[in-house]
C-alpha cells in the first residue's frame, strides 16, 4: 500500500533534481560575459601588481628602451617608489637573470589583459590564447587583441613570449600559441577599422611571431637531431617563484619512499653543508648560498640533483602547474617525461601569414 506514495516522492525527487541541475542559458553567458571584467586587469588601477604568490612587495618594471612606456596609463599614486627600468634590452630569454635584479616584480604590459585568477594575477603564455578564443566567442575583440598585442610586445621587449610578465619568469617561455593568436585576430570581424589597419598590423606581427619561434630553434631547445623542440628553462636551481622548500623537500620524501622510480635525482649530502660541500653543490645540486629555498630543499640525508631542477623547470615551461600535494602523487614530476618535445614549424607559420597577405590588398602607396 505505500509503493505509490513512494513511487510519486520519488518521481517528485527526480523531477526537482532534474529541475535544479537544468542550467539557464542566458544566466551562464550573462556570468562569462561579466567574468572577463571581473579577470581583467590594467595598469590604470594596478590590480595585477599584486603578486598572491610572493611576500615581497612587487616593483613594476618597465623596458629599458626609454620613452617605450612612458607613464601612459599608470596609478601614479600606487606606483609611487614602486617602478624601476630593465637595466638594459633584452634581446632573448635567459639574457636577463632574475636574481640579479634587485626585487620581484611585475613586467610592464601596454594593454589590458585577463588572468588566470586565484593565485595566478598575471598575463600567461599558453593560458592567454584559450582565454583569447573565450573573449573571441564572446564577443570581447577588442580585450582578445589587446592579449595579442601584449604578447607581441613582450617578444619586442622581453626576449619572448613569458610563461607570465612576472620577473621570475624572464628564463622560460610556454607552450607557443602566438601565431594562432595573430591568426585569430587578422580572422575577427571587428578587429580593425579597415584593411590598412588590418595589413599594418600584420606587417608589425609577423617579424615577431618569427622572432618567437627561434627561442624553439636554440641549442637549448633542441631535442636532438629529432627536428622537435623540448622545453627548456635557462635558469638553474630551484624556481625563484617558489615560496618555501616544502614541495621540493616533499619530492625527496616521495623518492625515497619509490626508489624503483628514482632516476638518479638524488643527491647524498648535509642539512648544513660546509664551505667546500656548498661549492660541490652548486654543481651536483643547486647554490644554497643564492637561494633560501634551495638551502632548505633537505631532507633525510639528501637534496635534489642539478638533473632534477632542470627537469622539474622544463616541466614548468611545458604549461604544467605542480602543487604542494603532486609532489607524493602517483605521478610525481620527478616521473613526467621532463624533456616533453613539441612541433614547432616555422614554414607553416609562414603559409598561415602568406595566406592571410594574399587576401589583402597592398598597402595604400604601393602596387
Amino acid at each position: 500500500m505505500k509503493l505509490v506514495p513512494l513511487f510519486v516522492a520519488t518521481a517528485l525527487a527526480l523531477v526537482s533534481v532534474v529541475h535544479a541541475a537544468t542550467p539557464d542559458p542566458a544566466k551562464t553567458q550573462a556570468y562569462i560575459h561579466q567574468a572577463w571584467d571581473t579577470l581583467a586587469r590594467s595598469l590604470e588601477d594596478c590590480s595585477a601588481l599584486h603578486d598572491p604568490k610572493m611576500d615581497a612587495r612587487p616593483v613594476l618594471y618597465l623596458p629599458a628602451e626609454p620613452g617605450r612606456a612612458g607613464g601612459h596609463g599608470f596609478d601614479q599614486a600606487t606606483l609611487q617608489g614602486r617602478r624601476a627600468h630593465a637595466a638594459r634590452r633584452i634581446e632573448r630569454l635567459g639574457d636577463l637573470m632574475p636574481a640579479t635584479l634587485p626585487a620581484e616584480g611585475l613586467l610592464y604590459l601596454p594593454r589590458a589583459y585577463v588572468v588566470p585568477g586565484g593565485q595566478f594575477n598575471e598575463m600567461y603564455g599558453w593560458d592567454s590564447y584559450f582565454i583569447q578564443l573565450g573573449l573571441l566567442a564572446d564577443g570581447r575583440v577588442a580585450l582578445a587583441r589587446d592579449m595579442t598585442d601584449n604578447m607581441l610586445f613582450e617578444v619586442a621587449h622581453y626576449g619572448g613570449v613569458l610563461n607570465a610578465n612576472r620577473t621570475y619568469y624572464l628564463t622560460r617561455s610556454q607552450p607557443p600559441f602566438l601565431s594562432r593568436m595573430i591568426g585569430d585576430v587578422l580572422a575577427a570581424p571587428g578587429a580593425f577599422t579597415d584593411e590598412a589597419e588590418r595589413h599594418a598590423w600584420l606587417v608589425h606581427a609577423y617579424p615577431l611571431a618569427v622572432a618567437n619561434y627561434r627561442i624553439w630553434t636554440r641549442p637549448e631547445h633542441r631535442a636532438g637531431d629529432t627536428g622537435l623542440a623540448r622545453y627548456f628553462d635557462l635558469g638553474a636551481g630551484p624556481v625563484p617563484e617558489m615560496r618555501d622548500s616544502t614541495y621540493y623537500r616533499g619530492v625527496i620524501d616521495w623518492v625515497l619512499a619509490h626508489p624503483e622510480k628514482d632516476p638518479g635525482y638524488l643527491v647524498k649530502a648535509s642539512e648544513q653543508p660546509d664551505a667546500a660541500e656548498a661549492a660541490r653543490l652548486k654543481t651536483s645540486s643547486c647554490d644554497i648560498g643564492a637561494s633560501a629555498v634551495c638551502a632548505g630543499a633537505w631532507s633525510q640525508g639528501y637534496r635534489l640533483s642539478a638533473d632534477y631542477y632542470r627537469g622539474d623547470r622544463a616541466m614548468r615551461e611545458s604549461g604544467f602547474a605542480p602543487t604542494s600535494t603532486s609532489a607524493r602523487s602517483a605521478a610525481p614530476p620527478t616521473t613526467m617525461p621532463a624533456w616533453a618535445s613539441t612541433a614547432c614549424s616555422i614554414a607553416t607559420a609562414r603559409l598561415q601569414f602568406a595566406a592571410v597577405r594574399a587576401e589583402m590588398p597592398p598597402p595604400p602607396g604601393r602596387a
